[in-house]
Parts: C-alpha cells; sequence; structure tokens
C-alpha cells in the first residue's frame, strides 16, 4: 500500500524521484519517506538429509511453508535476531555454521513492501518446544523433496546457494 501521510506531522506525501527511486516527501514539512528493504533472517535447519519448515499463521502466504525467521527489532543484529526468532518460534536453540547470503524478495502482494534476507545454515541445539508464535505448525522435509507450496521466492535462491552445504550438515 502506497504511504498516505507523513510520520511526523501527520500531512499528505507526494511522490518523488531520488536518483530514479521512487519515494514520498511531505508536503508540510519535507520529510522524505524512504522506501527500503525490511531487514530479515532466515535459519535453514538441516538434519539427517531434511529442512526443518514452519507452516504460516499470517499473512501473507498463510498456510504456505516458511524458513524460521522473520523481521529484525530495531537496532537488532542479524545474527541476535536469527537466535530470537528460532527461540519464538521453535521454544529451541540453534548453532550457526555458515552465512548462506542476502536475498531480497517481496513480502505479500505490496508493491511498497521489499524484504532483505540474511539467510544462515543452522543446527538445532535443542528440540524444538512448538510455542505458536505466529506459526501453526512446522516439519521436516527431505532436501529432494521440499513442500510444493514454499511462502517466499527467495527460498529457492537459497536452496541453490547451500544445497551441498544442507547435504554435507546432515
Amino acid at each position: 500500500m502506497e504511504p498516505q501521510f507523513c510520520l511526523l506531522c501527520g500531512a499528505r506525501l507526494t511522490k518523488i524521484q531520488i536518483e530514479s527511486h521512487l519515494h514520498f516527501e511531505c508536503s508540510k514539512c519535507d520529510y522524505i519517506h524512504w522506501l527500503n528493504s525490511r531487514p530479515c533472517v532466515d535459519a535453514i535447519i538441516a538434519r539427517e538429509g531434511a529442512i526443518l519448515f514452519t507452516q504460516r499463521g499470517v499473512e501473507p502466504h498463510k498456510g504456505d511453508w516458511d524458513l524460521p525467521g522473520g523481521f529484525l527489532e530495531l537496532g537488532e543484529a542479524p545474527i541476535a535476531g536469527l537466535h530470537r526468532e528460532i527461540a519464538e518460534e521453535l521454544g529451541a536453540r540453534i548453532e550457526i555454521l555458515k552465512f548462506i547470503g542476502h536475498y531480497v524478495d517481496g513480502y505479500g502482494d505490496d508493491p511498497y513492501i521489499k524484504t532483505l534476507n540474511c539467510s544462515y545454515l543452522c543446527k538445532l541445539l535443542s528440540p524444538v518446544r512448538f510455542t505458536d508464535d505466529d506459526v501453526v505448525g512446522y516439519d521436516w522435509f527431505p532436501v529432494d523433496n521440499l513442500p510444493p507450496n514454499i511462502a517466499f521466492a527467495h527460498f529457492k535462491k537459497v536452496f541453490e546457494d547451500c544445497y551441498e552445504d544442507i547435504v554435507a550438515a546432515s
């Protein structure tokens, strides 16, 4: 959804171009609403040739399979955010084995929301104690038979980039 009002003073925003990128400027106080990708983290947790997926309980992509993870909090470092998200979603602790990469993706149908995903290969250090944060379940899927309804497009590239690492970590 296109931003309409200034976060500082509430006046109407107008579209502007800055270095060929669309942004929004306040008509009253000149505040610029930057359209930046939102930082996220996700964990590829591998075990015995399978990957742990969570089933989304919220939109977008409610009911689809997702990697455990989520949005970073303001000022939160990616690794701290990943540990927090795993604790919230799975009630578990992880060891980060390897940084896989950064991936840009969309978030639902809103063209103004993009994510910058920091993806990590991980292993569980404690059992999963499902916590029902914003997921409705979890399951393990063989690395060569992933679920057909995967929530976000960047996962395909993540798996391509770390397939051999997933197999080795299993």
